[in-house]
């Protein structure tokens, strides 16, 4: 276990700085799932990410978790990364449109 501690560390770290999510594939082949998805709901839960299950038939199934994570990745912060600037006098300009 050894050579999973850098990779576990990494997902750690990105656990922490960014957003992860679950996609568990082939979810048409019911009868032969390694998974369950309540198994997999729970654990994703537990570990605070959100889980899609997708098939390649239906493509929406697809496109839904690459959707969601590009919202929240382009998500504005709701705060300016500009200094604020010196305020102008709006009476110098209406004066020079006069001249």
């Amino acid at each position: 276990f050894v050579s999973c501690k850098w990779p576990t560390q990494n997902f750690v770290n990105c656990l922490t700085q960014g957003h992860v999510i679950v996609i568990g594939n082939k979810s048409e082949l019911n009868d032969r799932r390694q998974v369950q998805f309540e198994t997999a709901m729970a654990w994703s839960s537990k570990e605070k990410m959100r889980l899609w299950e997708v098939t390649v038939t239906n493509r929406k199934s697809l496109v839904d978790p690459f959707v969601w994570l590009t919202s929240k990745i382009t998500q504005p912060t709701g705060k300016s990364n500009f200094l604020p600037g010196r305020k102008t006098k709006s009476s110098s300009s209406s004066n020079l449109d006069k001249n």
